[in-house]
């Protein structure tokens, strides 16, 4: 499911129209996903927040 999650995050990142800032917030969330310490409970907290602040 995580990997789901960041393959999603990934093709959102290529979305038109998306704010830079908030393309920049979400390569760093991804990045930070990515490394193995983290886990999808700390990721999707994380992205709802990016998703809710570009809505």
């Amino acid at each position: 499911m995580q990997l789901d999650l960041t393959q999603a995050g990934r093709m959102l990142q290529q979305q038109r129209g998306l704010p830079d800032q908030l393309r920049r917030d979400l390569r760093q969330l991804l990045t930070t996903v990515e490394q193995p310490t983290a886990t999808l409970q700390a990721f999707l907290p994380q992205l709802t927040l990016l998703l809710m602040s570009w809505l």
